[in-house]
């Protein structure tokens, strides 16, 4: 099997989620972190944009994290991360869809707050209960079953777990003045969320990191 080549800023859900996808269908990766560089020089000349997740596969130059899902589930072997059903796919991209906007607006003030782009100081606050909020369908789909649509995780598992895992960062994963330090000081999942957290734990263990 060949390595891929993975562009990445390492704390980025979208980038955690394309190593959770490649951890468990045992993807060799070789990853190259743009966290703290100048600019994105390195991604442009990967794929001629500036945004990661990136990858270089063989020929291949892809972005955006959904596309590179679908491409790791399309050429190469293991466990998959899609369906054939029609109805089903549509479900499956509901759950990506809810897992950017809905449990990634619980996430995306509090990076916005790290990054300096705001100071509201009620950001913590509102983002907690954004998230905990956000992820009531999820501790209720969990109520019968280990992941979102069975017994076996697929690409929404990743994509939404990785942002409800930044509310709940343990501490032996959050090293001082980091990313995730940040987040562990400021962002609360809430109670009431204890399959949340045993689903997250199951879909972190496939990090590649």
């Amino acid at each position: 099997m060949s390595t891929v080549r993975l562009i990445e800023l390492p704390p980025s859900p979208n980038c955690i989620a394309v190593r959770l996808a490649a951890g468990y269908k045992k993807i060799p990766l070789t990853r190259v972190s743009v966290l703290g560089a100048p600019d994105r020089s390195t991604v442009i000349e990967a794929t001629g944009q500036p945004f990661t997740p990136a990858i270089q596969h063989g020929a291949v130059r892809l972005y955006d994290s959904g596309a590179i899902l679908r491409y790791f589930d399309a050429n190469f072997d293991g466990p998959r991360l899609y369906v054939e059903g029609y109805d089903e796919m549509r479900e499956l991209e509901r759950l990506e869809t809810y897992a950017k906007n809905d449990v990634g607006a619980g996430i995306g003030p509090i990076f916005g707050l790290m990054l300096g782009r705001h100071s509201d100081a009620d950001a913590p606050a509102k983002s907690s209960k954004a998230l905990h909020d956000a992820t009531a369908e999820i501790e209720e789909r969990l109520a019968d079953k280990p992941f979102l649509c069975g017994d076996a995780p697929l690409g929404p598992d990743f994509v939404m777990a990785c942002r409800a895992w930044y509310g709940m960062v343990p501490e032996d994963k959050a090293p001082a003045d980091s990313v995730e330090a940040f987040f562990r000081e400021r962002l609360f999942l809430g109670e009431g969320r204890d399959r949340v957290r045993a689903w997250v734990k199951r879909c972190m263990a496939f990090d590649v990191a």
